[in-house]
């Protein structure tokens, strides 16, 4: 069937998926990002970048469209046939569009 114009096709999306309503409509895209990087502030974190880097720092700085500022980082480079390498990087700032995971490291 049809969607008049009146509807949003993205509710009707979710409804099928069975997905959550977006943050932006339960306090916005800064209330996203602080709950879930909120609890990794001043914490060692390792971020995937959409390209596969991996770096890994303290987490100084984040804002809601999740731009992340990483303190004594270093860019870990995996190869099969040769030993992990780390390059110091220092003070990193990576955008947000370009994260693509974001975990604690214990």
């Amino acid at each position: 069937s049809t969607a008049g114009p009146e509807q949003d096709h993205s509710a009707i999306w979710r409804k099928r998926a069975k997905m959550p309503e977006p943050a932006r409509k339960s306090g916005g895209a800064a209330a996203a990002a602080e709950a879930l990087l909120g609890e990794y502030m001043n914490a060692q974190v390792c971020v995937i970048t959409n390209d596969g880097r991996s770096v890994v720092g303290t987490l100084r700085g984040f804002d809601q469209v999740a731009n992340v500022v990483l303190e004594k980082s270093v860019e870990r480079i995996f190869a099969p046939d040769a030993p992990m390498e780390e390059v110091p990087l220092g003070l990193y700032l990576i955008k947000g569009d370009n994260v693509a995971v974001v975990g604690k490291v214990e």
